[in-house]
């Protein structure tokens, strides 16, 4: 058991560096990517902007928008 466990506890050290590597890349660990690209609709004209431009200002109103922690609650047009 205690094999198991030191395997276990190993394994979730590793997952846990690669996810912060991960969002200090500009992404996170639920499929976002800092080369996604946002459609915007910026005062009736359309506008497109790759994730990591929108939040290259770590700590920003923009990062913490199009980060990825809010995508399910982003609003959202007919077009997606």
């Amino acid at each position: 058991i205690n094999l198991d466990r030191e395997s276990i506890n190993k394994r979730h050290e590793i997952l846990m560096s690669r996810k912060k590597l991960l969002q200090d890349a500009g992404g996170t660990s639920n499929g976002v990517s800092g080369t996604d690209i946002f459609k915007l609709s910026v005062r009736g004209k359309e506008l497109y902007a790759r994730r990591d431009t929108l939040t290259i200002v770590k700590g920003s109103r923009l990062s913490k928008l199009f980060g990825g922690c809010w995508d399910d609650c982003l609003l959202r047009d007919d077009d997606g």
